[in-house]
């Protein structure tokens, strides 16, 4: 025993302190690992029911319908083909 950290005792309780800190990293590590893969092939994913399948499919079909109606309303007055005069306005 000739030196220090010999006597005292303390120089292998220091070096197994990163030891356990790693091993607790490692288990928490594994655990948490075990546990997202668990989950994600156990969860089945989000189901709907009937009724709300037709709500989402009306609400969609509504919503194109609104669309191609304000489209037309935008090319209302413009019709191929039909090519009418303006009229000239005198303000006086």
């Amino acid at each position: 025993m000739s030196t220090m950290e010999e006597e005292s005792g303390h120089g292998s309780e220091m070096a197994d302190l990163p030891l356990i800190v790693g091993i607790v990293f490692m288990v928490v590590g594994g655990a948490m690992s075990a546990y997202g893969f668990y989950s994600c092939m156990n969860t089945s994913g989000s189901r709907y029911n009937t009724e709300d399948v037709d709500a989402m499919v009306a609400a969609a079909v509504l919503d194109q319908e609104k669309e191609r109606q304000e489209t037309e309303a935008l090319f209302e007055d413009f019709k191929p083909g039909l090519h009418a005069k303006k009229r000239k306005v005198l303000v006086g």
